[in-house]
């Protein structure tokens, strides 16, 4: 079933071959750079980083098994993604860049800068799959019928309707098989926390206050574990606030500037 195209005007449309497997990678901009991980799913497009486009140069891949991006039969764990993307660094020649991690992104995001710290300048993280607690417990959304999807990605759910539910669909269960194999061997919980105590980079840490995905109560948990993190809660956003939340974006650009 072919989903409603995203809106890909102004940005550029790169292929790479990344230890042999082919990247697709969007940018727009053409400002410094800095690098955007998406999450578990990519229906929904790019379209927020336009907003960022005069100052900087957004680099948006998609990873492998994801998007456009060709999957990776080598891939099998956490390890794996953070090694190819050291190889795309090294490829574009990127020394020391910010760094923003959505949801599972910002989860492979964390385990990036504890494996190659001195390549991530500034660190910001939208709502980071990873840490948990009994007392913000992650309601199992994989029950939610299709129809009622929509309200638990965004509160605004008109924002979705351009692409749902025929992108999710269409995309749905490579990505879903994609990212279950991605979480292996991702440390989680408290051993995690205690890793991301040795991170010395300035580091944003946003949530929607609407996330039904990730509860808001998770965000604490975050800003406790990352020595130099700044917190911010946006209000009328759910999980995907950078989509949705001009406030989150706003405060995306000032912490990068």
């Amino acid at each position: 079933m072919p989903g409603s195209p995203f809106d890909t005007r102004g940005f550029s449309r790169h292929e790479y071959s990344v230890r042999g497997v082919r990247t697709v990678l969007y940018s727009i901009g053409e400002g410094p750079p800095v690098m955007y991980w998406h999450g578990r799913g990519t229906w929904h497009g790019f379209a927020w980083a336009r907003e960022l486009q005069k100052r900087w140069k957004v680099l948006l891949p998609y990873h492998p098994g994801f998007g456009e991006s060709a999957d990776d039969p080598r891939i099998g764990a956490l390890s794996d993604y953070v090694s190819h993307y050291a190889a795309l660094f090294d490829q574009l020649q990127l020394q020391q860049v910010p760094l923003i991690g959505a949801s599972f992104g910002g989860f492979l995001a964390a385990h990036f800068c504890l494996a190659h710290p001195e390549r991530v300048a500034r660190l910001i993280l939208a709502a980071p799959f990873g840490l948990s607690s009994p007392e913000y417990p992650r309601p199992d959304y994989a029950q939610v019928p299709l129809e009622a999807l929509p309200a638990w990605f965004a509160v605004d759910t008109a924002l979705l309707s351009p692409f749902w539910p025929d992108r999710w669909i269409e995309r749905r269960d490579r990505e879903q098989a994609s990212g279950e194999r991605a979480l292996q061997g991702g440390r989680t919980g408290a051993a995690f926390a205690s890793d991301l105590s040795a991170l010395k980079m300035a580091t944003l840490i946003l949530w929607g206050r609407g996330d039904r995905i990730l509860p808001t109560g998770l965000a604490s948990l975050w800003q406790a574990a990352l020595p130099h993190a700044q917190l911010r809660i946006v209000d009328n956003a759910g999980h995907l606030l950078l989509d949705e939340s001009a406030e989150a974006r706003r405060e995306l650009e000032i912490f990068l500037s």
